[in-house]
């Protein structure tokens, strides 16, 4: 088990509570978290580019990658084997509303 595996998320919800300790009862973490969620649609989209990347480096033997099962891992974060609407649903349920202050 790689170590992100256990800390899948947190950084997320650790940035937004600390936007919220900043500004109590307003939107700026819902509008973080909807970045953050625009951000994870771009690299689906462009997932293909970077899985053609990736086998590059592994090929290049860069430490971080050394087999193909690194890219493996990759796919299965950036959830390619779902569709987009389950995504979406996914990344919803799993950062919250966003809200400030129990909103």
């Amino acid at each position: 088990m790689r170590s992100s595996e256990s800390t899948d998320g947190v950084l997320i919800r650790w940035l937004a509570s600390a936007l919220c300790a900043f500004a109590p009862f307003s939107l700026v973490p819902q509008k973080f978290l909807e970045y953050c969620s625009k951000a994870f649609r771009i690299l689906r989209v462009h997932a293909n580019l970077l899985e053609s990347l990736f086998g590059l480096m592994v090929a290049a033997g860069m430490p971080e990658l050394i087999k193909e099962t690194d890219i493996y891992y990759m796919r299965d974060k950036l959830l390619l084997h779902e569709k987009e609407s389950k995504v979406r649903t996914h990344t919803k349920a799993r950062h919250g509303s966003g809200r400030c202050g129990g909103a």
